[in-house]
């Protein structure tokens, strides 16, 4: 499936969000209506894929670290890359 996107630009600072579930763009279009922005208008882009609930390490705490040129973001209960 093809990913599709926003751009939010919120303080100045322009992402696109990207995603492959249609449902989570539209919340992600709704819950953020009022700083869509043109898609030239990109600093940093997340791309968001969605897993069933659950817990994806034991910290309770965030943790970042840099791995292979790329940023690791995790708690219990999300990991973004």
């Amino acid at each position: 499936m093809a990913l599709d996107g926003i751009v939010v630009e919120i303080g100045g600072a322009p992402i696109r969000l990207v995603t492959e579930d249609p449902a989570f763009l539209k919340t992600l279009e709704d819950r953020y209506s009022g700083f869509i922005a043109p898609d030239t208008r990109t600093g940093a882009t997340l791309e968001v894929d969605l897993v069933p609930a659950g817990r994806v390490t034991e910290a309770d705490d965030v943790t970042v670290r840099l791995e292979d040129g790329n940023w690791v973001i995790q708690r219990n209960d999300f990991h973004a890359t």
